[in-house]
């Protein structure tokens, strides 16, 4: 796998290979717009500045990216799975609501 298929092989979110692209152009100007207002209140200059910059850019794409493949991967999952995780969150709530109404309780006696 070379670094253009590892940084653009993620798109594949339509099946039309011109709107992934355009949906990998648009990553790329948010990145790089990021990444440029992070230089200039860091105080990037120069060609270090420069080489700063493009650092931060990538960091930032591949940040998006990944959060772009969790979302995927969290849609891809089968329907059954949800009401599993929603139960499991629903308990691990009451149960924190049940302990620290247990704890306040006991402070005041």
């Amino acid at each position: 796998m070379s670094a253009l298929e590892f940084f653009t092989g993620f798109i594949t979110v339509f099946e039309d290979l011109v709107w992934d692209w355009i949906a990998g152009s648009i990553l790329v100007t948010a990145s790089g717009s990021i990444a440029y207002a992070i230089g200039g209140q860091l105080g990037y200059s120069g060609k270090v500045g420069w080489v700063l910059w493009l650092i931060t850019a990538v960091a930032i794409y591949a940040v998006i990216a990944c959060i772009i493949r969790a979302i995927m991967w969290l849609i891809a999952l089968p329907w059954w799975v949800w009401p599993i995780v929603g139960s499991v969150i629903v308990v691990g709530i009451v149960l924190a609501f049940i302990l620290k109404y247990r704890s306040k309780s006991g402070e005041t006696r």
